[in-house]
């Protein structure tokens, strides 16, 4: 049938423009990288200003141990030759570090590294909150697309369903009801087509009519 396949047409083509949007936003999503260009100068000027050179190891030390409480993290401190200098949480001492890299304890958790001036450098891991809000986004994205393709659907078919009116009234007035006319709703281009052809069937029957008369007389 005519109709169900422009229904149709009109529905895919609103449910394509979604699925597009979708996949755009969320290869988007996929592909952005977290760290902008910058935030790795910045977070090396952030990391020397909280453990600057003239701080002795037990500021240092309470500085790591601060910076774990508040980020719930296990953070480690290495010299510019890649040793183990001291640490927080799962990292405090060198075995529990050595321990926690060779085990994959990491692979989960979302690693942070800053340098720092005299050639050292920070490891931080924590949860990874960046994927998880990731995935949120992605979940907010699709539930968007579902609730907007079911409320279309319902303008679809009021439109596909004006098209099935005008449709009728064509096809009674080619029966021979010359006097029945389409319903103009709206100002928009369905409502145009009615319009003409209410119009051109207002000139047919004044045309027959004049006729019949012409041949009666």
């Amino acid at each position: 049938m005519i109709r169900s396949r422009l229904y149709i047409k009109m529905y895919l083509t609103v449910l394509c423009g979604l699925l597009l949007v979708v996949l755009s936003l969320g290869t988007f999503a996929m592909l952005a990288d977290d760290e902008d260009d910058g935030f790795s100068g910045k977070l090396d000027r952030f990391a020397g200003a909280l453990l600057s050179a003239e701080m002795s190891r037990q500021q240092r030390q309470e500085m790591l141990e601060r910076l774990a409480r508040g980020l719930n993290a296990d953070v480690a401190l290495f010299d510019k030759d890649n040793n183990y200098v001291q640490g927080a949480g799962a990292l405090s001492t060198k075995p529990a570090a050595d321990a926690y890299l060779a085990q994959g304890g990491h692979r989960h958790m979302r690693e942070f590294e800053a340098r720092l001036p005299d050639g050292g450098r920070v490891l931080v891991y924590m949860e990874s909150q960046f994927d998880k809000a990731k995935g949120k986004f992605l979940l907010a994205i699709f539930i968007v697309a579902i609730a907007i393709g079911i409320a279309s659907l319902p303008a679809v078919r009021y439109l596909t369903r004006r098209l099935e009116d005008l449709r009728h009234g064509v096809e009674h007035w080619g029966t021979g009801a010359l006097s029945s006319r389409v319903d103009v709703c709206g100002h928009d281009e369905i409502a145009l087509v009615a319009k003409s052809f209410n119009q051109a069937a207002d000139r047919v029957e004044q045309l027959i009519k004049s006729q019949k008369s012409m041949l009666a007389n």
